[in-house]
Parts: C-alpha cells; sequence; structure tokens
C-alpha cells in the first residue's frame, strides 16, 4: 500500500533553520532502520549530474513552485562564480539561471570565489542570493525574474575585489513579526586586502539596511577601498560556513570573527577574534555590540592564524537543570570548543572583556573546527549533542549545582571539512560520496561505494525522503541526489511547514 506524506518540508536556508542547527526534525520518511523501503540501507543514487560552476556549499529546496515547466520542487545553488541556479529536483536539469557580474579572477575553492549559499523568506516567493558586483540579489523563485526598486539589488560590501559574502545567508523572523536577511563578509584566500568584517542586515519589509563592523564598529557604513568612508584597521573577516545565527529565544543575532586586532578591553573599536550580539535588526549600542566574548589567548589566536571566527557558534536549546537559560557554543581553528552563556557572554555584563567562557573542551585530534556544528536532541531521553566537524560528538551534562559541560561521546570517524546535517535520527556528511551514520554512536550506516567525488565545504540536505548534496567532480561540479530504494512513497495532499 502506498504511504501518502503527512506534510510537503522546504529546506530555506543553510542548516535548515535560522540557528543553522543542521537538523530537518520534520522528516519522517527515511530511517535507520524502518520497515522495508524506509531503512537507510535501501538508499540509492538517483542521479549525478554535471553542473556548469562548483558550488561550495549546501543547496536549499523548495517545494511544489510554479514554473513556466508546470509545478516543480526545486533546488537552488550560489555558484563560486556567483551564479544562482535553480534546479529540478526530480531530475537535476536547469529550470533558470542568474549571474548579475562574472568575477574578474579565475575562481578556486580554496578562497577565490564565494562559498555563500542563498536563502528564501518564509513567503517563499523569492530567492536570495550574492553576486560579485557586493550585492544581494532578489529572484522570482519560479521564473528568475530580478526584483529591483526599494533598495534592491542591495549592497553588502563597496569593495568587492577584496571582500565576499563567504558564509551562508541568513532569514529570521523576530517576534514582533520582522523578517531580516543577513549577509556577513570576509575576503579572499590569504586575507589579503583592505578587508573588514561586517554584517549588512536587511529589513525584507522595507528594504532598509543597517550596517556592523568588526573593525571600527563605531562606524555604521561600508567602508571603501582606499577612499572615504574608511577604517584604519583591517582583518576579521566573518568566515564561518553558517554566516551569522538568529536565536529567537534571546531575540539577538550572533556572529563570530576572525584574525585582527582587538582593542574594545582598552577603549578602541576592533573585535578580532570574538563573539559579537547584536540586535535582530543589526544594532549594537554606543559603537560597541550588545554583548561580546573574546578568548584571554586572544593575540596567540591571531598570530597563529587560528580564528575563532572559522565557524559560526551554534544555538543550544534549552538544557534541562542547567543554571544558565540560553547556551551556545563556539569552534574554532584552535582545535577546542567553548560553551558560552549567550545572556552574559563574558560574565560581565557587558561586551569589551576578554574570558568568561564557561568551560573549553578540546578535541581529540589535531584537526581544526572550521564548518557548522549540528545540535541534535536526542528523542528517546531529550540529551543534546553537538557533533563537530570532525564528526566528533559532544554532549551536553549539567552537574548537581546546574553547571553544564561537554563530554566526548564518541571520537572522529568522518572528513573535518565537512559539515553534518541530522533528519529522523539518522546523520549525514559527505566527503565527495554520501555517508549515514548513528548520531548516538558515530557508526556508519551506510554509504555509496560505487561513487566516489571530491568534497570540500560541500554538505547536503534532507528533506521529503531525498538527500541532495553537490561536489568538485569532473570539470566543474556535480549534483547528486538519493532516494528510498523502492517508488512506494509519493506526495498527495500536503501542507507547507
Amino acid at each position: 500500500m502506498p504511504q501518502l506524506l503527512s506534510a510537503q518540508t522546504d529546506w530555506l536556508q543553510f542548516g535548515f533553520d535560522a540557528r543553522h542547527s543542521g537538523v530537518n526534525p520534520f522528516e519522517v520518511e527515511i530511517s535507520q532502520s524502518g520497515v522495508g523501503v524506509h531503512g537507510v540501507a535501501s538508499l540509492q543514487a538517483l542521479y549525478h549530474v554535471p553542473l556548469p560552476a562548483i558550488v561550495n556549499s549546501a543547496p536549499i529546496f523548495l517545494s511544489q513552485v510554479a514554473t513556466p515547466l508546470g509545478v516543480r520542487d526545486l533546488l537552488f545553488m550560489t555558484a563560486l562564480d556567483g551564479r544562482l541556479m535553480a534546479r529540478d529536483a526530480a531530475d537535476g536539469s536547469e529550470v533558470w539561471s542568474q549571474q548579475p557580474l562574472a568575477p574578474p579572477f579565475d575562481v578556486s575553492p580554496w578562497g577565490y570565489g564565494t562559498s555563500s549559499a542563498p536563502a528564501i523568506a518564509p513567503d517563499r516567493a523569492f530567492v536570495y542570493s550574492y553576486a560579485f558586483d557586493g550585492k544581494i540579489h532578489k529572484w522570482q523563485v519560479g521564473t528568475g525574474v530580478e526584483s529591483v526598486g526599494d533598495g534592491w539589488p542591495e549592497v553588502v560590501t563597496l569593495k568587492p575585489q577584496v571582500e565576499k559574502a563567504s558564509g551562508a545567508l541568513t532569514i529570521a523572523t523576530t517576534s514582533d513579526g520582522h523578517t531580516y536577511l543577513y549577509a556577513v563578509t570576509s575576503a579572499f584566500y590569504g586575507d589579503a586586502g583592505d578587508y573588514q568584517g561586517h554584517v549588512t542586515s536587511i529589513d525584507l519589509d522595507t528594504g532598509a539596511q543597517t550596517v556592523f563592523n568588526v573593525m571600527c564598529s563605531d562606524q555604521n557604513v561600508h567602508f571603501a577601498d582606499s577612499a572615504e568612508p574608511d577604517c584604519d584597521m583591517r582583518g576579521s573577516g566573518v568566515w564561518g560556513r553558517g554566516g551569522l545565527v538568529f536565536d529567537d529565544a534571546t531575540q539577538r543575532i550572533y556572529m563570530t570573527s576572525g584574525n585582527g586586532l582587538y582593542d574594545a578591553n582598552t577603549g578602541g573599536h576592533h573585535f578580532g577574534d570574538s563573539v559579537l550580539a547584536l540586535s535582530a535588526a543589526g544594532n549594537g549600542a554606543a559603537g560597541l555590540p550588545l554583548d561580546s566574548y573574546t578568548p584571554t589567548n586572544y593575540q596567540d589566536l591571531q598570530f597563529a592564524d587560528a580564528d575563532l571566527g572559522a565557524l559560526t557558534v551554534a544555538i543550544l536549546p534549552p538544557i534541562a537543570g542547567s543554571r544558565f537559560a540560553h547556551l551556545g557554543v563556539q569552534g574554532g581553528k584552535d582545535y577546542k570548543l567553548r560553551l558560552l552563556n549567550l545572556d552574559d557572554l563574558s560574565g560581565q555584563h557587558g561586551p569589551a572583556h576578554v574570558g568568561g567562557e564557561l568551560s573549553i573542551v578540546a578535541i581529540s585530534i589535531s584537526e581544526t573546527v572550521t564548518p557548522q556544528l549540528v545540535v541534535w536532541t536526542d528523542p528517546t531521553d531529550g540529551q543534546v549533542y553537538i557533533i563537530s566537524s570532525v564528526n566528533q560528538c559532544f554532549r551536553v551534562d549539567v552537574d548537581t549545582d546546574g553547571n553544564p559541560s561537554l563530554t566526548s561521546i564518541w571520537p572522529p570517524v568522518g572528513s573535518y571539512w565537512a559539515s553534518s546535517v541530522i533528519a529522523n535520527d539518522v546523520g549525514f556528511f559527505t566527503d565527495g560520496r554520501l555517508i549515514a551514520f548513528d548520531p548516538r554512536t558515530g557508526e556508519w550506516l551506510w554509504s555509496d561505494m560505487q561513487y566516489q567525488g571530491y568534497g570540500h565545504w560541500q554538505s547536503p540536505i534532507v528533506v521529503n525522503g531525498k538527500i541532495y548534496y553537490t561536489d568538485e567532480s569532473g570539470q566543474s561540479g556535480m549534483l547528486s541526489a538519493y532516494g528510498l530504494g523502492a517508488d512506494e512513497i509519493f506526495a498527495g495532499d500536503f501542507e507547507f511547514l
């Protein structure tokens, strides 16, 4: 008897949600050991389709889109060269593609090009993507027709020759009903040029934007290249694959900066190697962020090129028994994870202080923690787990005094480049091939040994019984899809989640 899908799910941005948790809580079709075709062991390749340009991030997914070809499920991907591609999820064929400006250099997965991922707002009408004119463009999802006016396309850098959107775009809706799009910037390979990490926050209702700079945080403008307005320091790119994250519990955004000068504790306005908290609209206060965390060894991190901002802070759900209501975990290129109190990042009631983390733990192998952490709650017992980019797992424990800590549960089993995702208690990551694992133990449950691509920062998505991802095989990369081993599951009546 065919099974009807009870709902049709969309994957609208990197990491599924505004926290970029990496977890799809609505997946019901793929499971660890379901009966017949429902078990992960029955997965098989649906297609491997060549792309015209490498995608060094993750696709996003929108179901039941009206296009000139009919109603289609679509995948959207931003390529290294800034083109936005819309592909039919059923077979990988092109529906439309747009590239406002080709980059004035040869792109490379290792830094020359954008690794940003696009995003779709909850209204499902437009897809937003970064291009090499330094702007975020707004495209109709079904046709690729650009929407202009009222600020669009929106400037996110005045010097795209040295700055780029490296992390994914983020879209979040606040408790007061405003929907914002966030774009963060870093530099090209080698930290070269006059760049300053910053976030541009765009109100999607009005097109109005706010800028917050990591360097020269007292200037809320886009800096020009060797011209006014300018900042006397450079650096502190926001490099993390997840860009920044929005926490609906605190109604704040959090971003993490990379190597650069830190002098805020002595009255300056430079926040290198720091976690910064801003309002949902992208504002700080008095030329500073609303709150900040900076490790005490920030100078060592800068000199060793051990960016704290190599990844984006991970937001935890409420932890039973914890005396801290809102927690986050920050990794970095120094092989460590830091547990933070999001309500008081330094423990000193405001920004521009150093230290204050609740705990620091080292990963068990000397690999940098760079892609996004996955935050997963085990539905069987409510335990919260953090799965790092080296596929090492930590459990969040709480002692009798309510102090939380991170406990290593299983050792690394995979590639440290690849962000993982979890759906229906099955974890997935890619090193060019697709691999499924048990998030409780790290045990590999399944992998495709017939297809071996080449992976870098790509990560999969899992939605409606299918897995999609890109890799760097062939001349310009591939798009792959996997599904259950028999055509017994189809979309009937559904609602959008």
